[in-house]
């Protein structure tokens, strides 16, 4: 029986975790935390053997909770972004002027 494409919008997730079960066809699981409780999604990857599909909960966990990546530490390279902030909030200021006030 074909499964029709779902889709699926979580909004406001604070933490996710993935991980393996032993069991038949060892399932990726997602836990997934929020302000309102956590939610577990179990998915069986079709012909995937066990060891991949440890590896990618394995590659899931190390890219979600690795270290931030360090900032900008390079001055030309700070005041590079931080020029290119100030252009954008100038021109978010401009557009959000009420037509009236908009210097002719």
């Amino acid at each position: 029986m074909p499964i029709p494409t779902t889709y699926l919008s979580l909004h406001g997730v604070t933490d996710l975790r993935a991980a393996t079960l032993q069991s038949f066809n060892s399932p990726l699981i997602l836990t997934l935390d929020s302000p309102h409780g956590a939610m577990q999604i179990s998915i069986y990857l079709r012909d995937l053997d066990t060891a991949k599909t440890e590896f990618l909960a394995d590659t899931i966990n190390a890219v979600l909770h690795s270290p931030e990546p360090p900032k900008a530490t390079c001055p030309i390279e700070s005041a590079a972004y931080k020029s290119q902030e100030d252009y954008w909030a100038a021109l978010k200021r401009d557009l959000d002027r009420h037509p009236l006030e908009r210097a002719s």
